[in-house]
């Protein structure tokens, strides 16, 4: 195959291409694991003769990373690059290896054209609740029952201190499997699962 010819097969691979089914469960929805999209993913293209394959690139000097996915031709190797993303490194080897999932994991579905999140997460995170101070003469009213706890608030800004918010929150919708905007939207459940979980999202 040359070039042209990789493109329109990827291309013919794509029109046929279903949705994979989510079969990994968050609190906030159901989303395809990476290695169930791979294998959803993988004998589509080897039926137009292709083979898809994602590069880590790493720029030390800015400190960041790429995931480059690429299609190939079985029969004459000649490639494509149909998906590029970029995003911090991380200094922690469990945390790099979260991202790296979740992008990659986000970098086929782009590139491939399928969804792999069911209809609540793309809903997006609900709504930060604005709520006004309490004076010092009236008691603070108590957090519902299941929400965050302020113990558990102050616990999370000290463990994620060093990490910037982008990547704090990539992280945290991994790990829990929904999307929140701040630390006040998880659950007790939630927050116990990331001041715990040494070991980055199960995917």
């Amino acid at each position: 195959m040359t070039d042209l010819e990789v493109r329109a097969a990827f291309a013919r691979a794509c029109s046929t291409m279903r949705n994979p089914p989510t079969s990994g469960k968050g609190n906030y929805g159901m989303f395809t694991p990476l290695p169930d999209l791979l294998d959803w993913i993988r004998p589509v293209l080897a039926e137009h003769g292709l083979a898809v394959h994602q590069e880590l690139r790493s720029d030390i000097v800015a400190g960041a990373n790429e995931i480059v996915t690429l299609i190939t031709s079985l029969e004459t190797g000649v490639w494509i690059e149909v998906g590029r993303i970029a995003f911090p490194a991380k200094p922690d080897a469990m945390k790099a290896g979260a991202d790296i999932t979740y992008y990659r994991r986000y970098s086929l579905y782009s590139s491939a054209g399928v969804a792999g999140d069911d209809s609540d997460l793309e809903k997006g995170p609900k709504p930060a609740v604005k709520r006004s101070k309490p004076s010092n003469d009236q008691p603070s009213t108590p957090r519902p029952a299941g929400q965050i706890s302020s113990a558990q608030v102050k616990a999370l800004q000290t463990r994620f201190s060093g990490m910037e918010r982008d990547a704090r929150l990539a992280l945290w919708a991994e790990q829990i499997g929904r999307p929140v905007a701040t630390a006040n939207e998880l659950t007790k459940a939630e927050a116990i699962i990331l001041l715990t979980d040494d070991e980055g999202p199960t995917e």
